[in-house]
């Protein structure tokens, strides 16, 4: 019974030690050679244990470390003695756990004497035994400290198996939040660049790298790693050389984005490839942080290489001036290793003009159909054809950007076609760009020739076809051609008056219409003519400026006749007459005798004078003869034939004058005169006009008996005498034959007295005979009317010496003026006032810069003139000055009245200021003025002083351009301006208008570095890029009229990008408020268990956010879900800190607090960067369970082979007894 007894308990043992041991391998893995195992240095350290069976009693006194082959060993079977030798055969041992202990305990240790035994006493307990005695006082330390080491000996980083993106070149540090990646070692660094520090790890990628690829660190370095092995050998204890099987492999997952390229390419609509474009390229679709700014190249592309495979965003920023500008931002992706293509196609810039018809007298639009022109390019080529509608302007198709030429090429009734080429320019989309052409108005002339209605060409007598004055009036109502429907003349009224220069003179520069001619005053010797000489000026085509007619306009010489009474007396003394017949006398026109010298010769040469101009009288049976009507003139009668040998003809000549129309002298001669009637007739010496407003007295004086004629009429005695209203004066009584003088005493009104004695005599044979028959001798006394001379010095300002042309005067009459001849009236007031070649009343300035007019005629004693300027040179203001000249005669002996003036021309003077809307001076704008023809007058850049331009032309039109505004104002629009007739100076101003962009947060506080872009609506240009200040920012580069969009393209750090704000430039300042509000992230903590690495869920935890890292400020309280096991926070940019307030039930509350750092580069945890995902920011923050109150030993196997062992115990000791 005792021998099966113990049996059973000697296999109870053995069952026991192999259950124990159960975990040791079979295999064996063959090594080249047996192994030798030594005892190596002592370790100062006992101890007294029991092996696994809990019986064997085992004393170890200052043990000594096992060499195997000289490294390191350890027992595994207590109890059992090692015999040191050679010959231990090597096989596979696989209890990893006991591996693990070895690592932890000797590999990680600083391998001192103390570390070793440690570490054995652990392996022994870990096969079974139990040490209950040793002086090894630290063990219970050094086990505690290797215990955690086993502990965490599975422990990963953090960022384990994480996956990242990385463009090439990028870089990103990974933090590992548990601190223990410093234990790691590289295995492999999947081609990309890797550095570790600490516990930080950072990865960037190499274009040489795959596109996916997994960088490799492991815990356990590489000669730690392998199979245990065991060396056995009979009789001796198996040592074992331990080798870690699990190297504790973490990889981090790597998307590697490659460099790609773009090919950009620009063309027009027009399918042209367009170079010198700009693009910019940013990842982001802001177009924040561009990558760069690049440049289309000749042949209209540019390729950008080095670009990361993602989505790269393109503007265009800038286009040759005849493109417009597309601002839009597209999008392209960029694949890896390949040329994506992006074609940017934009339009030519196109607009339009509109073409105006302007007189270019007036200045009005001519509102008349059918004009046509035709536009071309600068190359010649025909492009358009347009004609002008009713309101005389057309706007023009669309036309592309660049330069043209207008030509006129039919005008409108009326006018004559401009031949200039007229230039103009598109430069930016949709405008309408005004084309004035103005065309000058079709004039009519009309030429007037005087002639005489018999002879033609030839005056007749002494009259004279010369000098003949002619009005032009109007037949219709004469409308201006422009058709705006102004009158210019109503019918019937006088357009103009001249006076013939000669036999001709013209009515120029009249508007067309129908007028007709009518002579006003007859030249001298013709008498009135009352014809009126229709004349239609019509238009005669485009080509013809000036549409002449003329006009022969015929007058009839004014006629008399001379008649005589012929008697024949036996002696001088007798007193009975008797008429004789057959006498013959004739009649020559005295300026053919004086040609000849003699009246004999004179009669030789008649045929040279017309039927009028001569006649031959004969006496009838009474004596009695009358001539045919003879012209007007000074003849020279003479008897040429006696009735009969005895008689012996008149030696006197007689002289007689016809000046007015049917005038007839009458001449009575005998043989013997003793006695004539005396009669003084006044003519005026220029036109030899009888002046029949005489009002002249005078006396006669006696040659013979030298005294004055005193002659008694009734009971007075008269020897002044003086002329009637006719202007003739007849001696009352008759004078005896004789020599004698008149003495003038009173010129006639508006004469000079004649200063010389008038001799005439009282002929004995021949005289006048009046009505009644009485003898008259004619005395004809000829005066001189005095006249006026104006003399205007003209000067200019700003000239010196130099003589300026250019200026115009207008003389008119100023009062009537009466002429003393007749007392006609020579001007009404107001009549233009020509003299000698003066057309119109136009008066230039001599070369010396004086107008000098003489030979004005003064009227009776009194006459006013007035001269107004009507055309000055250029740059200078024409004189509103009426000069007014008053003559009066202030005696009968001065021949000309000199009257003197000066006038000076002020330069006209502009101006010109730069303002702000409050009307304060702005300094440091650009300007420029243009003239009409877009010619450049000045150029300058403005101060706080106006800038003043002198000499600006009147009546033209300028324009004022700010070529570049002061910074911080927008570019205003043109002003144009007209420069008026004054000396005044004329102020200009141009007003810039200033937008200013305040950024301000929630309250109201100004913020700094926010980037914004400006963006003109119309031509998608950006104009003008800044950075906010806390002072505001004033926007550049802005045009009055334009609209604007305000973007922010990069809000300050920690705020959310602004809606874009959209703007027009009109006439006030702008203030735009741009609010940011704060950027906020919502970062989320998900709680796992550091074992399981799985979410904490479904119990309660508390977390807290602090503003300091010591965690007394406390700023908020987390938002919990227990179901998911996050706790969300949500922050703005700044630094804070979280710590766990209360972990879940079951787990250690971690003592560290959680940086968290929230700014423009992202959001990061304890400085690792955290990538955002579809879910946001979030990161793990690992709970550890609570420890258990025992050691990690298997307690169910231990307290299994306690049981047993203690049982078998007793049998044992029962089968003793």
């Amino acid at each position: 019974m005792k021998s099966k007894l113990k049996k059973l308990v000697i296999a109870l043992v053995a069952m026991l030690t192999a259950f124990t041991a159960m975990h040791i391998s079979t295999n064996i893995y063959a090594a080249d050679q047996p192994a030798t195992i030594t005892l190596g240095a002592y370790t100062g350290y006992s101890s007294t244990s029991y092996n696994a069976d809990g019986v064997h009693y085992i004393f170890n006194e200052n043990m000594q470390q096992i060499l195997i082959d000289g490294e390191i060993g350890f027992c595994v079977e207590p109890g059992i003695l090692l015999q040191p030798g050679s010959g231990f055969v090597p096989t596979a041992y696989d209890r990893r756990e006991i591996a693990i202990i070895a690592y932890e305990g000797w590999e990680k240790s600083a391998k001192t004497a103390a570390d070793y035994v440690a570490t054995q006493f652990m392996i022994w307990e870990a096969v079974g035994g139990r040490i209950t005695r040793t002086n090894f006082s630290d063990y219970g330390a050094y086990k505690a400290n290797i215990q955690n080491r086993i502990h965490h000996h599975f422990d990963k980083p953090s960022f384990d198996n994480q996956e990242v993106t990385l463009k090439v070149g990028e870089s990103i540090t990974l933090t590992d939040t548990k601190g223990i990646f410093k234990d790691f070692h590289l295995v492999d660094t999947g081609g990309l660049q890797v550095k570790k520090n600490g516990n930080h790890l950072t990865i960037t990628a190499t274009a040489s790298a795959p596109e996916k690829t997994t960088v490799q660190y492991q815990k356990i370095p590489s000669k730690y790693v392998g199979t245990s092995i065991a060396y056995k050998k009979a009789g001796s204890q198996i040592p074992v050389k331990f080798k870690v099987k699990d190297p504790q492999n973490i990889k981090i997952r790597v998307n590697v984005q490659k460099y790609g390229s773009l090919k950009l390419a620009k063309q027009d609509d027009e399918g042209n490839f367009v170079p010198n474009t700009s693009f910019q390229l940013s990842y982001n679709a802001d177009m924040s942080k561009p990558i760069g700014t690049y440049k289309t190249g000749a042949d209209g592309t540019v390729t950008i290489h080095q670009l990361l495979p993602q989505t790269v965003y393109v503007q265009e920023v800038d286009v040759p001036d005849h493109l417009v500008l597309n601002s839009t931002v597209k999008s392209v992706k960029i694949e890896p290793n390949k040329v994506s293509a992006f074609t940017q196609i934009n339009n030519w810039k196109k607009g339009k003009f509109q073409f105006v018809k302007k007189d270019a007298d007036t200045g009005k639009v001519i509102q008349l159909a059918n004009t046509t022109l035709e536009v071309y390019d600068t190359s010649g080529n025909k492009i358009k054809t347009v004609k002008t509608d009713k309101t005389g302007s057309v706007t023009s198709e669309d036309l592309k950007y660049g330069d043209y030429v207008f030509k006129e090429v039919s005008a409108p009734h009326g006018y004559l076609l401009n031949g200039e080429s007229f230039k103009g320019s598109i430069r930016e989309d949709k405008v309408v760009v005004t084309v004035e052409i103005k065309d000058k108005r079709v004039k009519g002339k009309v030429q007037i020739t005087k002639v005489d209605s018999e002879t033609g060409n030839a005056a007749q007598g002494d009259a004279s076809l010369n000098g003949a004055i002619y009005g032009l009036y109007a037949r219709e109502n004469i409308v201006d051609p422009s058709n705006d429907g102004a009158v210019l003349h109503k019918k019937d009224t006088l357009v103009e008056q001249i006076t013939l220069q000669g036999v001709e003179g013209s009515f120029s520069e009249q508007d067309l219409g129908k007028y007709y001619v009518k002579e006003i005053q007859a030249p001298q010797g013709y008498q009135l003519s009352k014809k009126e000489y229709d004349v239609a000026l019509s238009y005669e085509g485009q080509n013809v400026p000036v549409v002449l007619r003329e006009v022969a306009a015929k007058d009839k010489v004014i006629t008399g006749n001379v008649e005589i009474h012929k008697y024949c007396a036996d002696s001088d003394s007798a007193e009975v007459l008797k008429p004789e017949q057959g006498a013959e006398f004739t009649v020559i026109l005295k300026s053919l005798v004086d040609k000849y010298k003699s009246f004999e010769e004179a009669l030789k040469h008649t045929d040279e004078l017309s039927k009028r101009e001569y006649d031959v009288l004969v006496s009838d049976k009474n004596g009695y003869a009358k001539s045919k009507d003879l012209a007007y003139g000074e003849y020279v009668m003479k008897q040429t034939k006696t009735s009969d040998a005895d008689i012996l003809p008149l030696k006197e000549e007689i002289t007689f004058t016809i000046h007015k129309q049917n005038e007839q002298f009458s001449y009575s001669i005998k043989n013997a005169l003793t006695e004539s009637y005396v009669k003084i007739v006044k003519y005026d010496k220029a036109t030899q006009k009888e002046i029949t407003l005489s009002n002249m007295s005078f006396k006669v004086w006696d040659v013979k008996h030298h005294k004055y004629v005193s002659q008694k009429v009734g009971n007075k005695r008269i020897d002044t005498f003086t002329t009637d209203e006719k202007g003739q004066s007849t001696l009352p009584l008759p004078l005896k034959s004789g020599a004698y003088e008149l003495h003038e005493v009173k010129a006639p009104n508006g004469y000079l007295i004649h200063q010389a004695p008038i001799p005439f005599e009282v002929k004995k044979a021949v005289f006048e005979a009046d009505e009644d028959g009485d003898p008259i001798t004619v005395v004809k006394v000829y005066d001189d009317m005095p006249t006026g001379r104006i003399v205007l010095k003209k000067s200019f300002e700003a000239t010196k010496d130099e003589v300026i042309k250019g200026a115009v005067f207008q003389l008119t009459a100023n009062s009537e003026i009466i002429n003393p001849r007749n007392g006609s009236v020579i001007y009404h007031k107001g009549d233009k006032v020509n003299v000698g070649q003066a057309e119109n009343g136009r008066y230039e300035l001599n070369e010396d810069g004086i107008l000098d007019i003489a030979g004005l005629p003064l009227g009776i004693g009194k006459a006013s003139y007035a001269l107004q300027e009507i055309e000055t040179a250029d740059g200078y203001v024409l004189s509103d000055k009426k000069i007014v000249f008053d003559f009066e005669m202030k005696d009968d002996t001065t021949k000309e009245y000199v009257l003197k003036d000066s006038i000076e021309n002020k330069q006209t003077i502009v101006e010109i200021t730069k303002e702000d809307t409050k009307g304060k001076a702005i300094a440091g704008a650009e300007m420029q003025v243009f003239d009409e023809k877009d010619t450049l007058v000045s150029e300058w850049k403005t101060s706080q002083a106006p800038h003043t331009i002198k000499g600006l032309a009147v009546g033209k039109k300028y324009r004022l351009h700010e070529k570049e505004a002061p910074l911080g104002y927008a570019q205003a629009k043109d002003v144009y301006f007209t420069i008026e007739n004054t000396e005044k100076v004329q102020s200009v101003a141009m007003r810039d208008i200033q937008v200013k962009v305040r950024k301000v947060d929630e309250a109201g506080k100004a913020l700094a570095n926010a980037k914004f872009i400006v963006t003109d609506t119309k031509t998608k240009q950006i104009v003008d890029r800044f950075t906010s200040d806390t002072k505001g920012n004033v926007v550049k580069h802005l045009i009055e009229g334009h609209s604007y969009i305000l973007q922010e393209v990069e809000a300050p750090n920690g705020y959310v990008p602004a809606d874009p704000v959209e703007f027009t430039l009109k006439d006030k300042d702008i203030t735009i408020t741009v609010e940011n509000k704060p950027l906020k992230i919502e970062l989320q903590l998900v709680k796992i268990d550091s074992d399981t690495k799985k979410p904490i869920v479904s119990k309660q935890f508390v977390f807290q956010a602090f503003a300091d890292k010591e965690c007394r400020h406390k700023l908020a309280d987390a938002v919990i879900d227990t179901k998911k096991g996050t706790a969300a926070f949500t922050f703005r940019y700044g630094k804070y800190w979280i710590k766990e307030i209360q972990a879940p039930s079951g787990y250690q509350v971690r003592d560290d607090a959680i940086e968290v750092t929230v700014n423009e580069k992202g959001v990061f945890v304890n400085g690792e960067a955290l990538r955002k995902t579809e879910q946001g920011y979030y990161f793990h923050f690992e709970n550890t369970k609570l420890p258990a109150t025992s050691d990690h030993t298997n307690l169910p196997l231990f307290f299994a082979s306690l049981i047993i062992s203690l049982f078998a115990f007793v049998l044992i000791i029962r089968v003793k007894r």
